[in-house]
């Protein structure tokens, strides 16, 4: 998607934007929605599994 939006705003002529704070913005959002509905879900343990493996994206402590 990061990629996808650079591409856009390049051919639309609307300026440049990096890609690095794209994606780290659409992965930040991505990873607060999914702890909160894992969290709501009282299921953060999946949500571990799924996004916190070897704590190369996230880390998941206590209270």
């Amino acid at each position: 998607m990061a990629i996808w939006l650079t591409r856009r705003n390049r051919v639309q002529g609307v300026g440049s934007v990096a890609l690095l704070p794209v994606l780290r913005g659409l992965l930040r959002a991505r990873l607060r929605v999914e702890h909160t509905y894992y969290h709501l879900m009282d299921n953060i343990q999946a949500f571990s599994h799924m996004w916190a493996v070897g704590g190369c994206l996230c880390s998941v402590g206590g209270d």
